[in-house]
């Protein structure tokens, strides 16, 4: 059984909004709304719905069977996570260096490299090329996953994709 079309969907939805809210302008459009526990919980929640995404594709990979389109979803998926797990860590780095400072900063040098790892996220330029890099991942696995389930003529940017990858 295959679960992996019912598990993706909340994750890509979720990273994509996750995405969308750190390129746009949202927080200045919705100036009254606290923008960050939103994004913490889209980033987070999105990133471990994603990693049980990932699981179930490698299972529906071994029902499928591997070949080049597979196995190029499947890295585009990776590099997804490892983008978006970026953010969703340094959520998750931020909560605990605030939330125990005192235990945090007893790693001596090892916080001082986290510090200046969450610096260079807040960079705004870094920040944006990263979270692109992360949006374009997700989409183009999903116009892969399509592909694998659909055939390569059901989504028009299909064809455009799989040219430009080579498939």
């Amino acid at each position: 059984m295959n679960i992996h079309p019912i598990v993706v969907h909340f994750p890509i939805a979720f990273l994509f909004i996750w995405g969308l809210c750190e390129v746009l302008p949202v927080s200045k459009w919705f100036s009254s709304i606290n923008w960050a526990p939103i994004k913490n919980f889209l980033v987070v929640i999105g990133f471990l719905g994603g990693w049980v995404a990932q699981m179930t594709g490698e299972l529906a990979e071994e029902l499928v069977g591997e070949n080049k389109l597979v196995n190029t979803h499947s890295a585009f998926a990776q590099a997804s996570m490892i983008l978006f797990g970026i953010f969703a860590v340094e959520v998750i780095v931020i909560y605990i260096k605030n939330k125990y400072s005192s235990i945090y900063y007893k790693f001596g040098i090892l916080a001082r490299i986290i510090d200046m790892c969450l610096r260079l996220l807040q960079n705004k330029i870094f920040r944006i090329l990263l979270v692109l890099l992360a949006l374009i991942a997700i989409f183009v696995t999903g116009v892969l996953g399509g592909a694998i389930v659909y055939g390569t003529s059901a989504d028009p940017l299909a064809p455009f994709v799989l040219k430009i990858l080579g498939l």
